[in-house]
């Protein structure tokens, strides 16, 4: 959605991609709030939000923080798996919010390049996301053992 913002709109694809997302997540979080796993998993497979189970209070908002920085990662498992902590709903907005801007930014500027016709952009665009993506790839091992270590504070 993010690259038809920037595609219809330029840069003010960004702000309305924001304020859209905001109230995504906003709702995303307030439904598993108020409906619990039982429905959240007729949406979203039991597998997946299994995987998610073991965020923590601890370190659950750096995990979460993590889980929606990562390029091309189903955000909306982690949205709703974040609604189940006890992370406060206006600081899981936050995290969204600040952890999704560099795809959203990016992503409406692909969209923005494709509407002004600026191949250059669309290329440069094109290519940092591809970077950022081997990037991703190449940690995912370092990425899931953090994820999947446990979250208790050193002692």
């Amino acid at each position: 959605m993010g690259a038809v913002g920037g595609f219809l709109f330029g840069w003010l694809g960004i702000l309305w991609t924001t304020i859209g997302s905001f109230f995504g997540f906003w709702i995303v979080f307030l439904l598993s709030r108020k409906f619990g796993r039982g429905l959240i998993e007729k949406i979203i497979k039991k597998e997946s939000l299994a995987k998610f189970d073991h965020l923590s209070e601890e370190k659950g908002s750096a995990v979460i923080f993590l889980l929606f920085l990562i390029p091309v990662f189903p955000d909306s498992v982690a949205g709703y798996s974040a609604g189940f902590t006890n992370i406060p709903i206006r600081k899981l907005l936050a995290i969204a919010i600040i952890s999704r801007t560099p795809a959203v930014v990016a992503v409406n500027m692909f969209g923005a390049g494709l509407g002004q016709e600026n191949v250059t952009q669309v290329v440069t665009i094109s290519v940092i996301f591809v970077i950022a993506c081997i990037i991703a790839a190449a940690k995912h091992d370092a990425i899931m053992k953090y994820l999947n270590s446990s979250h208790e504070p050193k002692k």
